[in-house]
C-alpha cells in the first residue's frame, strides 16, 4: 500500500508539474504578450566612473512578423542547418539528442542535440527566468525546456512555432529577427527572401561576427553554401537549383547597409559583449530584458593603446590590433580591431581574426619541453636542418637570411628567435603536447598537431594569445571568468579559458545578478612558468624585440613574423599588463615587405613599438616590479 501511495504521489507531482508547464505557454507568444520594452545598458570603466556605451533596446533592432510574413525558402533554410526533422518529432528529437551524446563520448566534441522548439522555448523564456548557462546545466531546467516545447508543439503548431523562433534569431550588426536582417542586408521584407538570401541569413545565427557577410564575404559565402547543400540534403532544392544558388550574390551589388553606431562608443567591443550576451541569455532578454552590463574595459587604457597604434602605424598602410588582459584578474583592458573606423569594417580582428603567430608560438614549445624534463640549459646545433617524416617527405628549416649560430642553448635560442632550435624542440616534444600546451594556456583555437606547429604555422587570435601569455605572466596560473559565455555546442566548456570582458550583469527589479569572477587555474608549474619568462627576458634586452624595450620597467615577450611577410606580431608582459599586438592587412592579406622604410615589416618593428608606447602609458604611475628568477630545478612529468 505505501508503495502504491508512492507512486500515485509521483505520478500526482509530475502531471502537476506538466499542468503548470502547460499554462506557462501563453506566455511564450510574443506577437500577442507585447510585453514593454525595458532598455538595458553596456558600461565601461572610466577611473571610478561607470560610462555607458551602448543602449540595449528591442524597439530599435526587432519588428514582429506573423509565420505567413516570411517567406518559404526561408523557413526551409533555417530547418534545414537547425533541425532537419522539425517536422517530424515532438518538440524534442531522441534522435538528435542520441546522436550529440554519442559524437561527445566518441569524438569528444559538442553537437547541439536542441531542436527549433527548444532553442525557442529557450531564447523567450527560460533563459531570462535563470541566471543563464549555469542553470541550464540543472536537471529540472532541462526537463522543463523539454515539456515545454512538447506543449508548446500541442498548442501551437509547426507553422507559428517556426515563424516566432525566426523573431527571436540575432543576425548581427544590432538586428533582431528576421525581418530587421531581411531589411537590413537585402533591403527588402522577409516575406520576399529568395533562396541564396534566405540561406545567408539562416548562416548567421552560428556566429553573426565568424560569418559576417559584410565583414567577413568569404567565410559568409562557405557557410551560406553549407546551408543550400543541406537544403539539397533535405529535398528542398534540386542539385541543379542549389549550384545556381551557390553562383549568386552575397549582397545586393549596390547596397551598402546602413551602420548606425551614432549612440554607441567602442563598437567593436560592443559587439563582442552582445555576442556573449545573446549566447548566454537569447535574444529576448539581451535585447529586451532591461539588462544593465559592466565590462572591464578602462576607457582611458582603450584611448592610450588607439593612439600607441594609430601613430606607429600612420600612413604606412597596415592596420593593427592591440588586446591588453590584467594577468592577475583575467580582465580585459583594451581592445583595438584592425579598423578602428566601424563604418568601415565591422570585422573584429581582436577576437575572430584567426593569423598565424610565427614565433610568438615558440613559448608553447618551451613550455612543453620543460614539461618533460628538458632544460634551458640544453643546448641544440643552430644550422640549416632536413628532417624526415614519418609520411616519407622532408622538412626543410633554416633562419632569415641563412643566419646560423652554432651551439645554443634554449634561452638565446629564444631570444635570437632561431627556428632550426624550435623545429628540434618541436620534435623532440611532439607537436601533439605542443598544442596541448598551448591549450592549456588559454589558445581555444583548433590546432592542427604538424611538425611546424612550433614555427606559428596554425592560426590563433590577438585575444587568445593575449590570454595564453598573460597565463605565463601570471606565473603559471590562468585566471578567467566564472560565467560561461559561449554557444551552447561549443567545445570550450570551461569558462576560464576566456578572459573576462563582462564584469556584471544586473536584472531589473531582481536582488541577484550574474557576477563573473575571477577563477585561477594552475596551467602549468610556477618554475615552468618563471624559466620562460627568463628565456623571453633576452627577447627585450638584446634580441628581436629590443624596441619593445621599457627601460627601468622590466617587460619580457616574444616577436613573431611569418616566412610571407604578412603577419607581424609582438606579444609582451610585465607582471602588471599582458598585451599582443598583430599587424597586418585583415581583408586580403599580403606582404609587408617595405611598409617598414622601405624594408620587411617584422615583429620587433611595428608592433613592438605599437606594444612599447601603450604598455608606457598604460603602467605610468604603477610600481616598477619584476619576477622571481626561475628556480634551478624544473618540473618533470
Amino acid at each position: 500500500m505505501l508503495a502504491l501511495l508512492g507512486v500515485l504521489g509521483v505520478v500526482s507531482a509530475f502531471f502537476g508539474f506538466m499542468t503548470a508547464i502547460a499554462q506557462e505557454v501563453p506566455q511564450l507568444d510574443q506577437i500577442e504578450r507585447r510585453t514593454p520594452d525595458r532598455i538595458g545598458a553596456i558600461y565601461a570603466q572610466d577611473g571610478d566612473k561607470q560610462v555607458r556605451l551602448a543602449e540595449l533596446r528591442s524597439s530599435q533592432s526587432r519588428v514582429l512578423v506573423r509565420p505567413n510574413q516570411i517567406s518559404t525558402p526561408m523557413k526551409r533554410a533555417i530547418v534545414a542547418i537547425e533541425d532537419e526533422r522539425f517536422y517530424e518529432h515532438d518538440g524534442v528529437d531522441p534522435q538528435a539528442v542520441v546522436r550529440a551524446a554519442f559524437r561527445r563520448v566518441q569524438a569528444d566534441a559538442v553537437e547541439g542535440g536542441s531542436t527549433i522548439t527548444q532553442q525557442f522555448v529557450k531564447n523567450t523564456y527560460l533563459a531570462s527566468r535563470t541566471g543563464g548557462l549555469d542553470a541550464e546545466q540543472s536537471l529540472r531546467r532541462k526537463l522543463r525546456e523539454a515539456l515545454l516545447a512538447y506543449q508548446l508543439e500541442r498548442k501551437w503548431g509547426k507553422e507559428k512555432i517556426l515563424g516566432q523562433y525566426l523573431n527571436t534569431i540575432y543576425f548581427g550588426h544590432g538586428t533582431y529577427g528576421v525581418e530587421t536582417a531581411a531589411r537590413f542586408y537585402f533591403g527588402k521584407p522577409a516575406s520576399q527572401l529568395e533562396v541564396a538570401e534566405a540561406a545567408l541569413l539562416a548562416a548567421l545565427p552560428k556566429s553573426p561576427t565568424l560569418y559576417d557577410p559584410i565583414a567577413r564575404p568569404e567565410a559568409a559565402r562557405a557557410r551560406r553554401n553549407v546551408v543550400i547543400d543541406k537544403m539539397v540534403e533535405t529535398g528542398y532544392l534540386t542539385p541543379d537549383q542549389g549550384e545556381d544558388s551557390k553562383r549568386l550574390r552575397l549582397l545586393p551589388r549596390h547596397r551598402r547597409p546602413a551602420l548606425s553606431r551614432a549612440r554607441t562608443r567602442e563598437p567593436h567591443f560592443v559587439d563582442y559583449v552582445i555576442e556573449q550576451l545573446v549566447n548566454r541569455y537569447g535574444t529576448e532578454r539581451t535585447f529586451g530584458g532591461g539588462l544593465k552590463v559592466y565590462t572591464s574595459l578602462d576607457l582611458r587604457e582603450q584611448e592610450q593603446a588607439r593612439r600607441a597604434v594609430r601613430r606607429t602605424l600612420r600612413g604606412r598602410g597596415p592596420q593593427g590590433s592591440l588586446v591588453s588582459i590584467d594577468p592577475r584578474s583575467g580582465q580585459v583592458r583594451a581592445m583595438i580591431s584592425g579598423d578602428d573606423d566601424f563604418r568601415r569594417s565591422q570585422f573584429n580582428i581582436a577576437t575572430h581574426g584567426r593569423r598565424q603567430p610565427g614565433s610568438a608560438f615558440k613559448p608553447f614549445v618551451l613550455l612543453a619541453a620543460l614539461r618533460e624534463g628538458i632544460r634551458p640549459e640544453t643546448t641544440f646545433v643552430s644550422k640549416p636542418q632536413l628532417f624526415a617524416l614519418p609520411d616519407g617527405g622532408t622538412w626543410s628549416v633554416g633562419n632569415d637570411h641563412g643566419a646560423s649560430y652554432g651551439t645554443l642553448d634554449l634561452e638565446k635560442a629564444t631570444a635570437l628567435s632561431d627556428n632550426t632550435v624550435y623545429a628540434q624542440l618541436t620534435l623532440t616534444v611532439g607537436p601533439a603536447k605542443v598544442a596541448a600546451m598551448a591549450h592549456r594556456m588559454g589558445v581555444t583555437s583548433p590546432l592542427d598537431s604538424v611538425h611546424s606547429i612550433g614555427l606559428g604555422v596554425t592560426t590563433v587570435t590577438p585575444l587568445e594569445l593575449s590570454h595564453a601569455y598573460a597565463t605565463i605572466a601570471n606565473a603559471g596560473r590562468r585566471v578567467g571568468g566564472s560565467l560561461r559565455f559561449r554557444p551552447r555546442d561549443s567545445e570550450v566548456r570551461d569558462p576560464t579559458m576566456d578572459p573576462i570582458s563582462i564584469l556584471r550583469v544586473d536584472f531589473p527589479g531582481t536582488r541577484k545578478d550574474d557576477v563573473n569572477a575571477p577563477r585561477t587555474v594552475r596551467a602549468v608549474p610556477e618554475g615552468d612558468a618563471l624559466a620562460t619568462i627568463d628565456a623571453m627576458r633576452g627577447v627585450v634586452s638584446y634580441g628581436t624585440g629590443r624596441r619593445a624595450s621599457l627601460g627601468r620597467r622590466v617587460a619580457v615577450g616574444k616577436t613573431g613574423t611569418t616566412s610571407d611577410y604578412r603577419d607581424a606580431w609582438f606579444v609582451g608582459i610585465t607582471p602588471q599588463r599582458a598585451a599582443a599586438v598583430w599587424v597586418g592587412y585583415p581583408d586580403t592579406p599580403r606582404e609587408m615587405t617595405t611598409e617598414w622604410d622601405g624594408e620587411p615589416v617584422l615583429g620587433g618593428t611595428l608592433p613592438a613599438l605599437a606594444w612599447r608606447e601603450y604598455t608606457r602609458q598604460a603602467l605610468a604611475g604603477q610600481p616598477l616590479l619584476d619576477w622571481p628568477r626561475a628556480p634551478g630545478v624544473y618540473s618533470a612529468p
